[in-house]
């Protein structure tokens, strides 16, 4: 049998493109995978700057086509910090750890200023559940993603501790 090289980013043909959208600098195309999963990829145009190639997601192909609206080239990087749990979560959690109990912010209200999209938000509630979390961003584009995100039943129980998150 003859040896055949197989590139780092193969794609089997069993993932079917559902979207392909024009973005500046480049374009963002989902591919949908099994059991309701998609992989999102950006095609940059030569010399332009993207923090992320690709990501893997849950979300739905609506969000996913706001998201790449709002975010541009940083679709993937903002998927990320939602999607992966040491992406933003673990992190947040292990500076927060190192300084403070988490019974020390019982009762208390926590400010996440330029919260984006809202993956520190929510990550904020996960870590701190007895803590009232209000994300406030100055881009309406994203507080709608925060808000759209937040209606996502495995958010669900995280945004129910969001009180607030506005323009």
């Amino acid at each position: 049998m003859k040896n055949v090289h197989v590139p780092p980013d193969y794609i089997p043909m069993r993932e079917r493109t559902l979207t392909s959208i024009a973005i500046p600098g480049g374009r963002v195309e989902i591919k949908l995978l099994e059991a309701g999963r998609s992989r999102v990829h950006i095609l940059a145009d030569p010399g332009a700057f993207c923090p992320r190639s690709h990501v893997e997601t849950a979300f739905p192909l609506g969000l996913l086509s706001e998201i790449a609206a709002a975010h541009g080239l940083g679709t993937c990087e903002d998927i990320a910090r939602h999607e992966e749990q040491d992406y933003v979560r673990g992190k947040i959690a292990t500076q927060i750890n190192s300084c403070f109990e988490s019974s020390a912010f019982a009762g208390k209200r926590l400010l996440d200023f330029g919260c984006g999209s809202g993956a520190s938000s929510f990550s904020l509630a996960e870590i701190l559940p007895q803590t009232e979390v209000v994300g406030v961003d100055l881009g309406a584009a994203r507080i709608l993603t925060a808000r759209r995100i937040a209606q996502i039943p495995a958010t669900a129980e995280c945004a129910i501790r969001i009180v607030a998150v506005w323009v």
